[in-house]
């Protein structure tokens, strides 16, 4: 039983039709096409370029270059600091690094026994010296204050030239970085496999 709301499709199908349409040349059907695609493109922004007012929120927003100067000598300085260290270390032989770390364990001992005698064979006297030699290296790599002076104006007039800039959050990813980095290197020295 139909109801009014229902159509029989093969019926309605299957009926005459009472109107021919018109021919329909290429060009019209180009032209409905091309009319069809401008139905759905999507809307173009009309400039693309950011207003005065949106260029200026955005230098507000982006870390300045004598700031980004500072970040980047204090960046070079930590990894200056902490990788070369560490560079310095793999240049002693595996022997000498093996007697490092006993002289440690002795020393460790004796501290822990409260003795304040240590006693040390040959080999120990020279692996001190070398990690004596490898102390005073590390104290000659901090940048001085002068050499900091003579790298900040040409860095600074240099990523002003580039008009280098760095968002908020960048620099604040870049200043933990340098805050977290001296702290994992020996967490990930230790574990690392001979």
């Amino acid at each position: 039983m139909e109801t009014n709301n229902e159509i029989n499709l093969l019926e309605e199908l299957s009926k005459a039709t009472e109107t021919k349409p018109e021919s329909i040349t290429t060009e019209d059907a180009i032209q409905d096409i091309d009319s069809a695609q401008t139905d759905f493109a999507p809307e173009s922004e009309s400039d693309p370029t950011p207003t005065d007012s949106e260029a200026s929120d955005n230098d507000e927003q982006s870390i300045n270059a004598e700031d980004l100067t500072d970040l980047i000598i204090d960046g070079s300085e930590m990894l200056i600091e902490t990788v070369l260290p560490w560079m310095h270390l793999k240049t002693f032989t595996h022997e000498t690094r093996a007697t490092l770390k006993e002289i440690a364990l002795i020393y460790r001992k004796a501290k822990d026994n409260k003795s304040k005698i240590i006693t040390f064979e040959e080999k120990h006297q020279e692996a001190m010296e070398l990690y004596i030699e490898h102390e005073d290296y590390k104290e000659l790599l901090p940048l001085s204050k002068s050499e900091k002076k003579n790298i900040k104006k040409p860095l600074s007039k240099l990523l002003q030239s580039v008009d280098f800039k760095a968002s908020p959050s960048n620099a604040l990813i870049a200043i933990c970085a340098l805050i977290l980095l001296p702290r994992l290197l020996p967490l990930l020295k230790k574990n690392k496999k001979p």
